[in-house]
């Protein structure tokens, strides 16, 4: 008796907000051979969403930027290495000229904006993509609570 109030009650609902994927998953419910209508049962496509939006797209800027910042200072580490080797050697020394220490600065400084833009461009890379992410999934969500010809009445 109470199922069955529930379900005509639940039926109703689609009608005033049409939502194929809240239809789709009450008739799963429906037509299962005994199903219990939850609070939750409408409103969870919607949470899986919410929470796909904050998940994906946000965890993977997230790893995107420690990778940017963790090449920059290996661009930086392996400038200084360079620079190290270029006036500690006798190699070096020759190789370097009169002007070692300069040289070294300009290989270091070379070596850092190297690093620098790598992780700049890395970055806008991956702030592009989270934006393309979180529009896609924006609008997979605003198709799943979009409201076509509903009318209320007053």
């Amino acid at each position: 008796m109470l199922q069955s109030k529930l379900t005509s009650s639940a039926k109703q609902l689609p009608m005033l907000i049409p939502s194929p994927v809240l239809q789709n998953t009450l008739s799963q419910l429906c037509s299962s051979p005994s199903y219990h209508l939850q609070t939750s049962t409408l409103i969870t496509p919607l949470q899986t969403r919410q929470n796909q939006l904050i998940s994906y797209p946000s965890t993977r800027l997230h790893l995107a930027g420690q990778n940017a910042v963790i090449g920059m200072l290996g661009g930086i580490v392996g400038g200084t290495g360079i620079v190290a080797y270029l006036l500690g050697s006798e190699s070096g020394v020759a190789m370097v000229g009169a002007s070692e220490a300069g040289t070294a600065v300009g290989v270091l400084m070379l070596c850092t904006l190297l690093g620098v833009r790598w992780a700049v461009g890395k970055w806008e890379r991956a702030k592009k993509r989270w934006w393309e992410d979180w529009s896609r999934v924006g609008e997979g969500l605003r198709r799943d609570i979009e409201v076509s010809s509903f009318t209320p009445n007053m």
